[in-house]
């Protein structure tokens, strides 16, 4: 009996130390999209810059020959 009381501590230790670490969720977003000209015309390398309205944390991305941008992992706000 004292044994068995020994072996599943011992399995209880072993499956808490190889257990994953949680995880905590980063509040992050994104923003992306293309530009373009009046005519609709892409507009590569063109400078794209968001801006949080409440920390004027800024990010600033140049957008692809085919006038895309991305602004991954932002900090959740508001952006201007």
């Amino acid at each position: 009996m004292r044994y068995r009381v020994s072996f599943y501590l011992f399995l209880g230790l072993v499956a808490a130390a190889l257990a994953p670490a949680p995880l905590y969720s980063q509040a992050v977003g994104s923003i992306s999209g293309s530009v373009s000209d009046p005519g609709q015309a892409v507009i590569p390398s063109a400078t794209v810059t968001a801006v949080e309205k409440n920390t004027n944390f800024t990010r600033t991305t140049t957008t692809s020959a085919d006038g895309n941008y991305a602004l991954p992992r932002l900090p959740v706000g508001s952006y201007i």
